[in-house]
């Protein structure tokens, strides 16, 4: 199983699997394969328009590079599924969101966003808009203590989804949280549940 890794805004690849390595949530995940890549853009998916929209919206300068470039990638190297931290669980549910819509270059089996959001701009949450919600399995991983991504916008993506499984990491911050057992169980349970 391949799991094509996106990192948050700013932060290389390299630095994701650091993150991932130390807090033991790449052991965790079980026997799969972490592939990690940069984003096209100096390390962001997109880059937000510094003046907001007057209805307060922002415009998204690069997610449709990153999209194509995510896809393309991913249908190139048999990716299975996708994980993301942050921005890079944002464009996530993005793309999962396209693929529920029948416009993805290739069909991603599940998504684990950690830290994730709506984006603001309402052309790249379109794909999250529909009437009815996205299938493809889901596991979003809240942090209590995130002070840069809210509970309440990861909870809001995490709705976007049928049936989402949703682990909270309560004393975690913006980052990737360590797994307690309970959430290492979910995690397992989620990837192999014919192995419980």
């Amino acid at each position: 199983m391949r799991i094509l890794c996106l990192h948050g805004f700013k932060q290389p690849s390299n630095s994701l699997k650091r993150q991932m390595n130390k807090s033991g949530f790449a052991e965790s995940l079980g026997d799969v394969e972490l592939v990690y890549i940069d984003a096209p853009n100096q390390n962001q998916w997109w880059s937000a328009e510094e003046a907001e929209n007057e209805d307060g919206t922002i415009s998204y300068r690069g997610y449709e590079d990153s999209i194509d470039f995510i896809e393309t990638f991913a249908k190139k190297n048999a990716i299975d599924g996708l994980l993301g931290f942050s921005q890079g669980a944002a464009l996530a549910s993005i793309l999962l969101g396209r693929q529920a819509q029948g416009l993805s270059k290739h069909e991603f089996k599940f998504g684990v966003l950690i830290g994730g959001f709506v984006p603001r701009d309402p052309a790249a949450s379109a794909p999250l808009e529909g009437t009815s919600a996205i299938l493809t399995p889901t596991l979003h991983v809240i942090c209590g203590r995130d002070k840069i991504v809210p509970t309440e916008a990861s909870e809001d993506l995490a709705t976007r989804f049928h049936d989402p499984i949703v682990l909270r990491a309560e004393e975690a911050r913006h980052g990737m949280p360590t797994p307690d057992t309970s959430m290492a169980s979910a995690l397992s349970t989620f990837f192999f549940p014919a192995a419980k």
